[in-house]
């Protein structure tokens, strides 16, 4: 968002915030009801996370231990079922 969105957008008494990580749906299994999401995050909130757990590099596998957790938790509360048996797909 620019500088000039987020102005325009306070003017009109609204507040947008841009969250450190997308999220976004991916496959759907019909059958099953499983699904995919697909995660995006910018080399800011990279920083911020390798700080956060002490690392000196990236840890993909890290980031999907810690953040695998919570989204499954919160599309259970959204009363979107995740089959127990299956498992969110990383992609790089």
């Amino acid at each position: 968002m620019s500088k000039n969105e987020e102005q325009t957008n306070e003017q009109e008494g609204s507040t947008q915030m841009e969250w450190p990580i997308r999220v976004t749906l991916g496959e759907v299994n019909e059958e099953t009801g499983a699904f995919t999401l697909n995660v995006a995050y910018g080399e800011e909130f990279r920083d911020w996370f390798m700080k956060r757990e002490g690392l000196k590099r990236w840890s993909e596998k890290r980031f999907q231990k810690v953040v695998g957790p919570i989204l499954e938790e919160y599309y259970e509360k959204q009363s979107q079922q995740v089959p127990v048996d299956s498992k969110i797909e990383w992609k790089d």
